[in-house]
């Protein structure tokens, strides 16, 4: 569900938790169940979207000796 969320955020307008369930293909209560509030759910997104920057930055600490 984070990506149909961080495209509705991304768009700029105030969109509902039920929009982005609908969205998603979900359920409405799908997102409640998961992210309670709002800012859980944007938590999430932004989580999503920096965790491959994470990953790769392990990568490098892991093969890579320190300049």
């Amino acid at each position: 569900m984070p990506a149909p969320a961080a495209e509705a955020f991304a768009s700029g307008r105030a969109i509902s938790q039920d929009a982005i369930a609908n969205r998603a293909g979900v359920g409405n209560a799908t997102p409640y169940r998961h992210f309670p509030t709002r800012e859980d759910l944007l938590e999430e997104v932004y989580r999503d979207r920096i965790r491959p920057l994470r990953e790769d930055a392990r990568t490098l600490l892991a093969t890579e000796s320190p300049a």
